[in-house]
């Protein structure tokens, strides 16, 4: 085994082909961990220079890539070196990526990085129970490793493995009279139409319209919408693009007589049709306009043969409605065997069991936020 870091954007780039090849003989391809996605997200949220990416070889084969960036922190006369798995809260799913049956050699690889690299903690987010991966970091104590992990979100998602009525018959019987007596109501009021924008169509007007309609309603309000970010708005945009030249993209639109009144930002990829972002016009909220483009756009899926619809985040309502399963993420936290580490994992876990066996655990929820904070 031959195991190699690169720590050059440069480098990284030249990794497209044989990245990609790896991610399609793994266990969990996603769009999510397509040399791609990596690209524009380390390019558009200022991570060149941090790049601190693990690449793992049998033989000349590659089998393994850990995508991770280094992040420096000092708290509480702390400093310590965190190794970060390059996600935020623009990242739906993310995981190390290992060729199928390769998934046991992660111990090895970890104990490797522990002599010849400088981290005191590794945090992963959004790692799904489901991956062939996840078992895998249960055993890291026989590498001399101390794993604990949280789990933060339920993310529903549709298997497609019905025709669309069957699917669209199994939904809750009161949610579904309610989409459907909207949908009447829209068309009764409007000429109601889907918009498809790919290809040639895409355009940054386009995606202007889209994220103004988000901006519009209470991510706007609230200050997260895309617009009110600067580098989310270029991830967005750089994202769109770079996927369309791939034909994995696609916006849509509701339209009402002609009216753009709602959208959605999809990801295509190996037969599964990804929802990354939504927006509606609150003018048209009595139409539930999202709910009946939802009901459009599942059905889309359905009859193009997709095998999973993902509405990806976190387990909302109407999500848990439509959705017949769900992902399983969390947070991962890996912690080297020196001091300062095992001060890391005294602040982040043991103290709250201490504190839960002393019986002053409700002290300790006070104090809570801030210490999990030191993790971010």
């Amino acid at each position: 085994m031959k195991i190699e870091f690169i720590n050059d954007f440069e480098d990284f780039m030249d990794l497209k082909e044989p990245w990609n090849s790896l991610l399609c003989t793994s266990g969990y391809n996603s769009v999510f961990l397509t040399h791609e996605w990596f690209s524009c997200f380390i390019d558009c949220f200022q991570l060149k220079k941090r790049l601190a990416i693990t690449l793992v070889y049998d033989r000349s084969e590659l089998v393994a890539i850990l995508p991770l960036y280094i992040h420096t922190c000092s708290s509480l006369c702390l400093k310590y070196n965190i190794l970060r798995s390059i996600s935020n809260v623009h990242t739906p799913k993310y995981s190390f990526i290992f060729k199928q049956g390769k998934e046991h050699l992660l111990g090895a690889i970890l104990r490797y990085m522990k002599r010849h690299m400088s981290w005191d903690l590794i945090q992963l987010e959004y790692i799904s129970q489901d991956t062939g991966l996840f078992k895998e970091f249960k055993e890291l104590q026989n590498y001399g490793l101390k794993t604990k992990t949280a789990e933060t979100k339920k993310s529903p998602h549709i298997m497609i493995n019905s025709n669309w009525l069957t699917y669209y018959d199994s939904i809750p019987k009161s949610f579904r009279k309610h989409i459907d007596s909207r949908h009447r109501r829209s068309e009764r009021d409007y000429v109601v139409e889907l918009e498809r924008i790919n290809g040639d169509l895409l355009d940054e007007l386009a995606l202007d319209e889209a994220f103004a309609i988000e901006d519009s309603g209470w991510k706007g309000r609230n200050g997260s919408s895309v617009l009110k970010n600067p580098m989310a708005k270029q991830f967005y945009y750089s994202l769109a693009f770079t996927l369309n030249r791939k034909n994995w993209f696609e916006l849509l639109f509701l339209k009402l007589s002609g009216k753009r009144v709602a959208f959605d930002y999809n990801l295509i990829y190996d037969a599964c049709y990804n929802m990354v972002k939504i927006g509606y016009d609150e003018q048209y909220k009595r139409y539930s306009i999202g709910n009946v483009l939802r009901k459009l756009v599942i059905m889309n899926a359905f009859q193009n043969n997709y095998k999973k619809y993902d509405f990806l985040g976190a387990a909302d309502d109407y999500k848990t409605k439509l959705a017949n399963s769900a992902d399983v993420l969390h947070k991962v936290f890996i912690f080297n065997a020196n001091p300062i580490s095992k001060c890391l994992k005294f602040l982040l876990f043991d103290a709250g069991e201490l504190a839960d066996s002393l019986g002053i655990k409700r002290h300790y929820s006070r104090i809570k936020p801030l210490i999990w904070g030191f993790s971010r």
